[in-house]
């Protein structure tokens, strides 16, 4: 057979010894395997693999991706596991709120529309940076008020920072 492509974060079914089956076709999988908890800078070379990927609501593949569907592939893959909406992945009990002086690299930064209602997620970057899913994945500048782009526009208003503990 081919060659076929196998997203970034897949679960691959009955995988033992590079081997694995989909329907009954045996396939052999030679890429890079984790199987346990990785740090939270590996959390972040991870993000940067996704780096310009279009937005695509519902998305989470280097195909397309929205914000909730980044921040929980880019966590799956260290073995973290986090739900699938940003409004969940805020509200989760694992989660424990930060101070915005408080924040690392590799944690979550939340945010809100006009109504209150947490509608938007980005993995927060070294020196006051997030990556996030807006049009395309792409990094600004995230203040105190929330996400500036290059321009100098604010986009997105800071709701809380949430910190994920390996468990």
């Amino acid at each position: 057979g081919g060659l076929s492509t196998i997203c970034l974060g897949s679960s691959l079914p009955f995988y033992s010894n590079q081997k694995f089956e989909i329907d009954n076709s045996k396939y052999t999988f030679e890429g890079q395997v984790y199987h346990n908890t990785l740090p939270k800078e590996a959390i972040l070379k991870t993000a940067f693999l996704y780096l310009n990927t279009p937005y695509l609501w519902g998305g989470k593949s280097n195909l397309g991706l929205d914000c909730s569907g980044f921040s929980q592939m880019a966590y799956r893959t260290h073995g973290i596991y986090i739900p699938r909406d940003a409004y969940q992945q805020e509200e989760d009990e694992r989660a424990c709120t930060i101070s915005f002086e408080e924040q690392q690299a590799g944690d979550l930064a939340f945010f809100n529309n006009v109504a209150g209602k947490t509608t938007h997620v980005g993995i927060i970057l070294p020196n006051n940076k997030i990556v996030h899913a807006s049009g395309y994945l792409r990094i600004d500048s995230l203040t105190l008020n929330g996400i500036v782009t290059n321009n100098n526009e604010l986009t997105h208003t800071l709701k809380s920072i949430k910190r994920y503990e390996h468990s």
